[in-house]
């Protein structure tokens, strides 16, 4: 598993470059710097979600709200975002098609939850 992180002002991008599976969900949260909890996952080489790693992008999504933070996921292929939506909703999770559109979500809330906090 190699997860390549990159930090941008409010926020964490960590692309997943194992086409096979998703790290846990300690091992991604292990990822995240104080002051970017802010969370982009980059899914583009992943093929498939076992039930295991579906588990773990709940519990990512779950800790990401419960510190009201953003979890969005980029590049996630047509049948994978199916299954998703399938298994937790259409709601459930942000997926965008790009990083770019991830990057102008997570401000978007962040900016969202100013005006309301």
């Amino acid at each position: 598993m190699d997860i390549q992180k990159e930090i941008q002002e409010a926020l964490t991008i960590l692309t997943i470059s194992r086409k096979d599976q998703l790290a846990d969900f300690t091992t991604i949260v292990s990822h995240v710097d104080e002051g970017h909890e802010n969370m982009i996952l980059d899914l583009s080489e992943i093929n498939s979600l076992c039930d295991i790693t579906s588990i773990t992008l709940e519990l990512i999504q779950n800790s990401r709200d419960n510190i009201d933070k953003s979890l969005v996921i980029c590049g996630v292929d047509k049948s994978l975002q199916s299954n998703l939506e399938e298994k937790f909703g259409k709601d459930f999770f942000n997926i965008v098609p790009t990083r770019n559109e991830a990057v102008d979500m997570v401000y978007m809330e962040e900016q969202e939850r100013s005006f309301f906090n």
